[in-house]
């Protein structure tokens, strides 16, 4: 469970790093409309990912693990010890789940806004040469 905390912390501050980049591309995008809406989707995507890693190093107590069931007689695991351990290991099975989906989304969601990047910075050159070979 502490390794996933500590991974989702380092992917959050992967996170804050692209929201601010992202957040200044986005002000200073000012070509097309189509550019700024890229960058205006991977603001709230960034956004939507930092909210999944919070989630990530969210932790939670024995008073909350009684919440789930009462305990029933003759049942070993429905005890305060069974419920909590029953509790952190679907705790962490889900904040794996949700580690690894962030993870894959961020890779995807950095290589697409490297994607923006460089479309944004060649937009100029790209139409000066389509329109030099359409003459």
């Amino acid at each position: 469970m502490s390794a996933i905390e500590g991974k989702s912390g380092v992917l959050l501050s992967h996170i804050s790093m692209m929201i601010a980049i992202t957040g200044i591309l986005w002000a200073l995008a000012d070509k097309l409309l189509f550019v700024e809406v890229l960058f205006g989707f991977h603001l709230v995507a960034y956004l939507f990912l930092a909210l999944l890693c919070i989630r990530c190093q969210m932790q939670f107590d024995t008073a909350e693990v009684e919440r789930f069931r009462e305990p029933v007689e003759g049942d070993a695991t429905s005890g305060r010890a069974g419920l909590f351990r029953k509790g952190k290991l679907s705790e962490l099975f889900f904040k794996e789940a949700l580690f690894r989906f962030v993870l894959k989304c961020l890779y995807g969601l950095t290589g697409l806004l490297f994607a923006t990047i460089a479309f944004s910075l060649f937009y100029d050159d790209v139409t000066a040469l389509i329109s030099g070979l359409a003459i």
